[in-house]
């Protein structure tokens, strides 16, 4: 992969690997770094090469965007091919960040099957940006959803049996990265949001990236704490009521059962998928059949990334799935069924 620094003509032009994703997170991070340790007024990037961004990438690549502006410094990226160029608009990769890029003026409702690069700072972003989610993993767009028939028994149509839970579990598990995220010094983190349903593989991929204090700042005084270390960290994040932030209160916003992250990788792996999670310099890969860990660049904060087939997805009872958890002693009992 092409991750090295070339000179050309006295200035610094960075390389932009031919392909940015979660299967070689050390080296979107190691180029994310790079970018990030730019003095220069001007950083220029080449990006000659470049012909696949996962959302993963995207959300990156737009996090490292953000730092650079807000220091004031300016991305020049070059020899952008017109495809990666219009894939990237429609992304909102680069919105409100210190780039010119070319933007198209037709864009089509694909909300059964994108999430557009959302920032994610404040908590009252969160139930719309969750129904996005939970709309683009099922494949329905709100207005499909609410055409449909209600089932009398539940009262849920066909589509919202699905999108209902789903949209519950994520607001859980973007409100935790929000206000976890926050604690440690770290006031002005923020969280970017980015999925795709790839149809030829029957596979959404979505990620939620952070730029906070990580998961073992966030737990270091926590009871749970299985290792004072970023894999213990990782770890206990994914035990069940550990996120939940009764103790927060940030904006007074309600109370979760801190089962988000948890939840989604059950999900996740029973439906025959993985999930990735990532804080400092370690990384978690779980799926049905394996448990991974794995020593990465460093990622000042926290980074969430699913791959999961949507037809295994949609023939599961998420009920089933959450009602483990909804066991303990004074946590709220919520029914989708």
């Amino acid at each position: 992969m092409l991750d090295s620094i070339k000179k050309q003509q006295n200035q610094t032009m960075l390389i932009i690997p031919s392909y940015l994703g979660a299967s070689n997170t050390t080296g979107l991070i190691n180029f994310s770094s790079q970018v990030l340790n730019q003095s220069n007024e001007v950083i220029n990037c080449d990006a000659s090469y470049l012909n696949f961004v996962d959302p993963l990438a995207l959300c990156i690549l737009s996090a490292t965007c953000h730092e650079v502006s807000s220091k004031g410094q300016k991305i020049n990226i070059l020899n952008l091919n017109d495809n990666m160029n219009s894939y990237l608009a429609r992304m909102d990769v680069f919105e409100n960040c210190n780039i010119d890029i070319q933007t198209t003026n037709q864009r089509h409702d694909r909300s059964d099957s994108l999430v557009e690069v959302c920032i994610l700072d404040d908590c009252s972003q969160i139930p719309k940006l969750s129904s996005q989610i939970a709309h683009a993993i099922v494949g329905q767009t709100p207005e499909s959803t609410g055409s449909q028939i209600p089932d009398e028994m539940t009262g849920y149509t066909e589509a919202e049996r699905l999108t209902v839970p789903i949209e519950y579990i994520f607001s859980e598990l973007l409100e935790n990265a929000l206000t976890h995220g926050k604690r440690g010094g770290f006031h002005e983190a923020s969280v970017w949001v980015a999925a795709q349903y790839y149809p030829k593989r029957d596979s959404i991929r979505l990620a939620i990236v952070d730029n906070g204090c990580g998961y073992l700042e966030t737990l270091q005084t926590h009871p749970q704490l299985i290792a004072r270390s970023h894999e213990g960290a990782i770890s206990t994040a994914l035990l069940p009521d550990v996120s939940c932030n009764n103790d927060l209160g940030l904006m007074g916003e309600s109370i979760n059962q801190g089962i988000g992250l948890t939840v989604v990788k059950d999900l996740a792996v029973s439906a025959g998928g993985t999930i990735s999670i990532i804080s400092g310099d370690r990384a978690l890969s779980k799926g049905a059949t394996h448990t991974r860990i794995s020593v990465n660049d460093n990622w000042q904060g926290s980074i969430v990334f699913l791959q999961v087939p949507r037809n295994s997805l949609k023939t599961l009872n998420i009920h089933e799935v959450i009602r483990p958890y909804q066991q303990h002693e004074d946590t709220p009992h919520i029914n989708f069924e």
